[in-house]
């Protein structure tokens, strides 16, 4: 079983995670980036950035 310490610890963990994609999406979508990721498939640009 997970005590709630654990459980606190894995949400904040997650929710950095989260943030920190966001963060990487905007960049991804930036002019800078557009460029060199218009080629590319949608689906290859979600792996890069969600690492899934």
């Amino acid at each position: 079983m997970v005590e709630a310490s654990q459980l606190g610890k894995a949400s904040a963990s997650d929710a950095l995670k989260l943030r920190n994609l966001t963060i990487l999406s905007d960049v991804k979508a930036s002019d800078e980036n557009a460029a060199e990721a218009s080629h590319l498939p949608r689906e290859v640009i979600v792996k890069r950035v969600t690492g899934k």
